[in-house]
Order: C-alpha cells, then sequence, then structure tokens
C-alpha cells in the first residue's frame, strides 16, 4: 500500500463515518494505518511520569528545553511526547496559560441547562437526568488524572 493508499482509505472511512452507512470497522480495516503521526499525554509532574515511562515501560526520551521529552523510537507512532501543562496551552491556546471557563448549570427537575461564558443561552440542554427529579449531592469531575480548579462556587435554591 503506498501513501496514496492510505490517504484514499483514510478518506474513505471519514466519509463512512460522516455519511454514517457502512460499517466502520471494515474501512478501518480497508485503510491499512501504518502510523500515528504522534501522541502526548499532558503531564503535571515529569519527574513521576519519566519514571513510568522509562523504568516501566522501557522508553527512553529526548530532553528539550523548557521539560519536554519526546522520542521518535516507539513503534507505531512517528511522534511520542511528555507535554508540561504550560506548552500544551502555548500550541493549543497561543499562550502558556489555560483558559478560564465560566459555566452556570441550571436543574430544574430532570432537566438541566449549561451556559458557558456569560451567555443567555445555554449551549447545553439536558432534558432527560438519569436520576431524574432527585435530590443529593452535588459533584464536579474534570476526569481521571485531570486537574481542575474551581471557583467563586455558588449553589442556590431557584425559583
Amino acid at each position: 500500500m503506498d501513501r496514496r493508499d492510505l490517504l484514499a482509505g483514510l478518506g474513505t472511512f471519514g466519509i463512512a463515518l460522516i455519511a454514517g452507512r457502512g460499517n466502520a470497522m471494515e474501512q478501518i480495516g480497508a485503510a491499512g494505518v501504518l502510523f500515528i503521526a504522534g501522541f502526548g499525554p499532558i503531564v503535571r509532574d515529569s519527574g513521576t511520569s519519566l519514571k513510568l515511562y522509562r523504568e516501566a515501560l522501557g522508553i527512553s526520551f529526548k530532553e528539550e528545553t523548557g521539560g519536554y521529552f519526546h522520542t521518535g523510537d516507539l513503534r507505531g507512532a512517528k511522534e511520542f511526547a511528555l507535554w508540561p501543562p504550560s506548552q500544551a496551552a502555548q500550541s493549543c491556546f497561543g499562550h502558556s496559560t489555560w483558559p478560564r471557563i465560566h459555566m452556570k448549570i441550571v436543574v430544574h427537575g430532570a432537566k438541566a441547562a449549561l451556559y458557558l461564558g456569560g451567555s443567555a443561552q445555554p449551549c447545553l440542554l439536558i432534558n432527560d437526568l438519569k436520576l431524574g427529579d432527585t435530590q443529593g449531592g452535588i459533584a464536579l469531575w474534570g476526569g481521571s488524572g485531570t486537574v481542575g480548579y474551581f471557583a467563586n462556587l455558588k449553589i442556590s435554591e431557584g425559583e
């Protein structure tokens, strides 16, 4: 399979997913993907992460300025890296800090609405909360291994 066949296969796979037709797994097999271009988890503590990847998984890294560790020697990926949060933010947002997200969540019975950035219109509506109209605690979760900071949290009873 040459590069043109690979791109054609990936294009066919993308079209099958967008159109919602065909068996996507068959399309993936037809694409014959040879490698991923790159992958890089964002790590808070590069020392702990390096220990895991070097000692437990046997991956060697080159170190660049600013605590960026990478390798091109991992089979299946052209590049694998450990990104400090500030460098990941720079790559994604053009500056070294992560944006602050202002959100408001309004819950009425089994329905909820999420508002971002002070918008008057919700960006997400949920019409069937899985626990229905119930009482209980409130939890904020950002995913396993992620860091989230919450400030100015207010909980108030609605109308």
